[in-house]
């Protein structure tokens, strides 16, 4: 152990000499500390997204509209089953699939809690993992200006779905 600590003492007195090897080793960290602390931006923004909308109705575009006006959905296409989501989503059309369920509207419009669904792609983690459930509905609660409650299902597999519970008497369009 004397001998590790001698020659740890030895390269401290050879680095104060060498002015360039005591300004690496103070200099790199501190600019890698700044590039990754400020430079590297890990917010996720313009997701691909794809809209499967069952109800068709004025809530549910307004909805999607408001959605993408939060600059964390970009709408690439509307599809018309699950099918179609699942293929968007392993030919990397998109990330994110919104399902807007049946009588949506009628929901939004009689008081009662409207249910939506979001679906992510979690076929790549470095991907995926930005695109939380919880990240998902803190945009998803941005959007709609309503108090929402983000609930995941027990049974995760490769494209993961995450539902979305919003106070439907909040959720009107302005």
């Amino acid at each position: 152990m004397s001998r590790m600590l001698s020659i740890a003492w030895k390269e401290m007195i050879q680095a104060r000499r060498d002015r360039l090897t005591m300004g690496m080793m103070v200099g790199l960290p501190v600019i890698q500390l700044l590039l990754f602390g400020y430079a590297i931006n890990t917010d996720v923004r313009n997701i691909a997204t794809v809209v499967y909308d069952q109800d068709y109705s004025e809530e549910s575009r307004g909805f999607v509209r408001r959605m993408e006006a939060t600059g964390f959905y970009r709408v690439v296409g509307y599809v018309e089953s699950y099918d179609q989501i699942g293929v968007a989503l392993r030919s990397r059309e998109a990330m994110v699939a919104l399902v807007v369920p049946p009588r949506f509207g009628a929901e939004v419009e009689s008081g009662r809690t409207a249910h939506l669904q979001l679906v992510v792609d979690g076929s790549d983690p470095a991907k995926s993992r930005p695109i939380s459930w919880k990240w998902c509905c803190r945009a998803v609660r941005m959007s709609a200006a309503a108090p929402f409650t983000p609930t995941i299902p027990e049974n995760s597999s490769t494209i993961s779905t995450i539902g979305c519970v919003a106070d439907a008497a909040t959720n009107r369009s302005n």
